[in-house]
């Protein structure tokens, strides 16, 4: 457990970027750290993440990395910016396989530290909270002309002391320490520094880790228990091999016919290439840092694609008219997930792009987490064009693009966008895509080893009981753009008894209205609250929330999920909570449990953005009952706020961000961090990284309470050492009221089913015995009717039904003598109906039934009664 490597680099010459070439090709998963000075300000390359910026009369820059494996440099470039190039540079990397991520609030910057007549600096102290920790001091100065060596603290044992000789006066010097201290709290003072003269100081503290530990997948672990945890333990692939740059080259642009696919299925792919392709299709997930994994390969033809077509009166661009041109045979194993296939140019792999993200499903399971993609918001920023030949000339609802750029213009937007063109939002606009805020989230699920499946919109508006049978659902990312088919799926599932609690890391969701066409292909989204009236179709097509009479069917997100849109983008603030939070649940077992009062924990600096929401009670008519705040700041903010209808967002004044969460009445919890990037918070690999970790423990190990809290706890071997697995508590602990007490049914029409019948046998197989029932018949046969009749599906519903009500969970303690551990009875449960869910994919294999397709059960009897709003 120790350093791999160090390597040491000077250049004495201007340049626009310094390249350092390390010791040996970086092992996947390893730790990198990289510290460099310079008379200009400089920047790692892409996929390093920044801990200081500039400063001073140059830049210490510090950054750090989880390796890919292979990488056998790192380059420094100008800053965006910059007026010079830097003239020279001293830099020093090492690769260890005993750090983790920087410890939270560790890092100080000093871009002016003047040293005494003394030759001394004096620090702010550093705390260690944890054993195997590694501190690391770093010193630099520029045009300084003298020779000098620190004098280190004693917790620092490891240390470079080097000099570039620079561009005439410009010589710069460079110096780097570190030690693992025992947990305390250590001054930080150095000596032997030049006298008089100013310094730059950068000191942080890493986590302690592992290469054994899940940054290397599989290595020493138990059995995996889910099929996620199993998967991510497969060897990952390198982001430089399977990743693009923003949308990839125009040359090469596809898209899939369907936004998702079943296992066992067939994806269809249209490309515009001007040479034979092929694609290589990857799985996205963690992979011990890695980020995706290669699951298969196929090719494709050249073909050079027609101009696609634009309506007339929406200004909608379709390529549906190209041609397939390639397929993928989706493996019938594949694992449930969100994948991407990079398509490239056989005789140029760096010519390529990106199909997708678009989501494999497998039917004859049901995870206990489902995360719905925000895949329409990506859609609505899509400025893909109709020539094939210039793919990023074309319009979305936002405005027109090119090549160049994106132009925000509310004359020059369509009316309506299809899915059948490729995906270019990335190039200009990835504030607003997959990799922004959603594809963290999923790495850090992923991680965990949490059983999550993914949904699209479609998904969602075509059949709402995808999202039935799940203990939680997830709204992610910038979740904009719905439709009342969906709306009214989330609404339904949160009244109803047993329902899946709903967890909203988003901002700015169920904002705009929009109309699914050609098999949810397409979708119109005419933007009447920007108009000021209703459009040529009749059909109102604005802001979910505005109130004007014009929108006649309004439904508040506010009364939906306890938010509403308000703060613009782009921004950037820290989240915050005081000591008033203190007590909740929520935050057990963070640094915003120990606050006292007056204290205010802030979290790091982009959380909240790049657009946010404010908590509905700031207007109480529109405030679900019982909501309460977890968190809360308030500030004044110029030009970004948005009107109550959502017609402006130009406005100045105070904005309110909270942490909210409610109680429905059917017992189902509302929670919602009211802001797009909380994922940022989970995991440092996205688009738009600002340079600064935004990884915060505190927030992490908060959503991993309310998890647990929800009835979700991942796998023990996979989590982090940063984080504690949580005891759940009761609900009531928030301060929500208890889950509501079914009112008696009345007699049953069959109170005593027998076996032969559809009912009966999934009593029997759900162990939910007539002589004291949990669910009702009327209750099973609407089980029966989601599953279309197959009885060891219903039966795996039935007890994943009981397993989510603590009513039902107390009932059945009571009357079959069970331990009174609820936590326990509910996960024997689940596992149970997780049994009986393999066995159905284990029948349909025996049969020669692809398992991924939706026939006729093995098992089933025919339904008399169809079923309803009964269940749940």
């Amino acid at each position: 457990m120790a350093r791999d490597w160090s390597t040491m680099f000077t250049a004495d010459g201007a340049a626009a970027t310094h390249t350092a070439s390390f010791a040996d090709p970086a092992v996947a998963g390893r730790r990198l750290v990289a510290v460099a000075v310079a008379p200009a300000s400089i920047a790692p390359q892409p996929g390093w993440t920044e801990l200081a910026g500039p400063m001073g009369m140059g830049e210490l820059s510090v950054s750090t990395r989880v390796a890919s494996g292979g990488e056998t440099s790192v380059t420094w470039a100008r800053d965006e910016g910059a007026s010079t190039a830097p003239r020279t540079l001293a830099g020093w990397v090492e690769s260890r396989n005993d750090i983790g991520p920087v410890v939270e609030g560790s890092v100080q910057q000093y871009g002016q530290a003047f040293v005494s007549p003394a030759g001394e600096v004096e620090l702010a102290p550093i705390t260690i909270t944890a054993p195997g920790c590694r501190v690391y001091v770093a010193v630099s100065q520029v045009d300084g002309g003298e020779a000098w060596i620190p004098q280190w603290p004693d917790l620092l044992d490891d240390s470079t002391v080097f000099s570039a000789p620079g561009h005439g006066s410009e010589g710069v010097r460079l110096a780097v320490a570190s030690g693992t201290p025992e947990p305390g709290t250590y001054p930080l003072v150095l000596r032997g520094l030049p006298a008089g003269f100013q310094v730059q100081v950068v000191a942080w503290a890493m986590e302690h880790g592992s290469s054994s530990d899940p940054e290397v997948p599989g290595q020493d672990a138990p059995p995996a228990e889910t099929v996620v945890e199993a998967e991510n333990r497969l060897p990952g692939a390198p982001q430089a091999e399977w990743d693009v740059v923003g949308a990839g080259d125009p040359s090469i642009q596809g898209f899939a016919t369907s936004m998702h696919v079943t296992a066992g299925g067939t994806l269809n792919v249209k490309v515009h290439s001007p040479a034979a392709w092929s694609g290589i299709v990857y799985r996205l997930g963690w992979y011990g840092g890695l980020g995706a994994r290669q699951v298969d390969t196929f090719t494709g033809t050249a073909v050079s694609q027609p101009h696609g077509t634009v309506d007339t009166e929406t200004g909608m661009v379709s390529c549906a008219n190209w041609s397939v041109n390639g397929s993928w045979q989706v493996p019938v194993d594949a694992t449930p997930g969100v994948y991407v296939i990079r398509v490239a140019l056989d005789g140029d792999r760096s010519t390529a792009s990106h199909i997708g993200p678009f989501v494999v499903a497998d039917p004859s399971r049901k995870a206990a987490v489902a995360v719905k993609l925000s895949d329409s918001t990506w859609q609505a920023y899509n400025h893909a064009g109709a020539d094939p030949a210039d793919p990023f000339r074309g319009r979305s609802i936002y405005g027109s693009g090119t090549s160049a750029g994106f132009v925000f213009d509310d004359a020059a937007r369509s009316r309506a966008v299809s899915y059948d063109r490729p995906l270019v939002t990335r190039q200009h606009v990835p504030q607003t895509s997959f990799w922004n805020a959603e594809y963290p989230l999923l790495r850090w699920l992923e991680r965990l080893g949490v059983d999550v499946d993914y949904l699209t919109c479609a998904q969602v508006d075509a059949d709402p009981t995808v999202l039935h049978g799940r203990q939680v659902i997830v709204s992610s990312g910038h979740d904009e753009y719905w439709s009342a088919g969906m709306v009214e799926a989330w609404r339904s599932a949160r009244d109803m008894t047993g329902g899946p609690h709903q967890v909203w890391l988003s901002g700015n969701d169920v904002f705009w209205r929009i109309r699914w066409d050609n098999g949810r292909r397409t979708y119109a989204c005419w933007k009447d609250t920007l108009d000021g009236q209703l459009n040529p179709s009749g059909e109102f097509s604005g802001t979910w929330q505005d109130t004007r009479a014009f929108n006649g069917d309004r439904r508040p997100p506010a009364l939906l999920n306890g938010q509403r849109f308000r703060l613009n983008g782009i921004s950037a603030y820290p989240l915050a909570a005081d000591s008033r939070h203190a007590g909740s649940p929520f935050w057990r077992d963070t640094a915003v449990a120990d606050l006292t009062a007056g204290q205010t924990w802030t979290s790091p600096a982009h959380i909240v953005g790049f657009e946010a929401n404010e908590p509905a009670d700031m207007i109480p008519s529109e405030a679900p009952h019982g909501l309460i705040r977890l968190s809360e700041v308030t500030r004044e903010v110029a030009d970004m706020i948005a009107d109550d209808n959502g017609a402006t967002y130009t406005n100045t004044g105070s904005y309110t961000h909270a942490i909210t969460a409610f109680r429905s009445t059917a017992g189902v919890v509302v929670w919602h961090a009211g802001t797009v990037q909380y994922a940022w918070a989970l995991d440092d690999t996205h688009d738009r990284n600002p340079g600064s970790s935004q990884v915060s423990v505190t927030l992490q190990q908060a959503l991993l309470n309310l998890l647990a809290d929800l009835g979700v706890q991942p796998p023990e071997y996979p989590l982090p050492e940063t984080l504690r697995m949580p005891d759940p508590v009761p609900l009531t602990a928030y301060g929500f009221p208890p889950a509501p007490v079914d009112p008696d049914p009345g007699p049953d029409p069959d109170p005593d089913p027998e076996p032969d019948t559809a009912v009966g046998m999934v009593r029997l197989l759900a162990a939910d015995l007539a002589d004291n029932p949990l669910l009702t018949d009327q209750q099973i046969r609407s089980i029966l009717g989601i599953e279309g009749g197959n009885l060891k599906l219903a039966a795996a519903t039935a007890l994943e039904t009981i397993a989510r009500s603590e009513v039902l969970i107390a009932k059945r303690i009571t009357t079959q003598d069970l331990s009174t551990d609820g936590p326990a009875v509910a996960a024997e449960l689940r596992a149970s109906a997780q049994a009986l869910r393999d066995q159905v994919a284990g029948d349909e294999q025996d049969a020669g039934v692809d398992a991924g397709r939706a026939l006729l059960p093995v098992w089933s009897f025919p339904l008399p009664v169809p079923w309803g709003d009964t269940l749940l």
